[in-house]
């Protein structure tokens, strides 16, 4: 496939290089696709060439390593912490699963023993508060608002928060 050239394209980009004075060539290009290009492009080269300030800098190649070693480093560090993650969610799911499997395997023996436990507690209780109901009952009121505002005085902020 052959590109169709233009006869005056060398004019043009000659007057493109020194900035098109003549006014022949100025409309010649207005009309010319191909010309009109090579003079958009001899345009855009001359603004290129005129203003290296302009172009940005490249940066320091050490550093632009450097910046790829801590970014891989960190990739390395995000895949292991999240491993370390999931093994830490399997961890505490099977270790409250035997927790669980241990209590239902026990539940008989646990049972009974907060049984005997609260019965003797219970008992002790009755005992202590039927002496002390008979010898004074005024110790007996006293103790019993005591106790009262010591249960108030824990259970409230618990539900005060809330």
């Amino acid at each position: 496939m052959k590109r169709a050239g233009c006869p005056r394209e060398g004019d043009v980009l000659k007057a493109g290089r020194s900035g098109m004075s003549e006014e022949a060539l100025r409309a010649h290009a207005a009309e010319c696709s191909v010309c009109a290009e090579i003079v958009q492009v001899s345009q855009w080269m001359q603004t290129l060439a005129e203003s290296p300030e302009r172009a940005d800098a490249l940066p320091d190649a050490g550093l632009m390593w450097w910046r790829a070693q801590l970014s891989e480093k960190q990739a390395k560090m995000d895949r292991a912490q999240n491993i370390l993650g999931w093994a830490e969610f399997i961890f505490a799911t099977l270790l409250l699963a035997g927790l669980v499997g241990w209590l239902i395997w026990n539940w008989n023996l646990i049972q009974t023993r907060l049984t005997s436990i609260s019965a003797g507690v219970q008992q002790q209780l009755l005992t202590t508060m039927s002496s002390v109901a008979g010898a004074t009952p005024f110790l007996s009121s006293a103790g019993v608002v005591i106790l009262s505002l010591v249960v108030v005085g824990l259970v409230y902020p618990l539900l005060a928060r809330d």
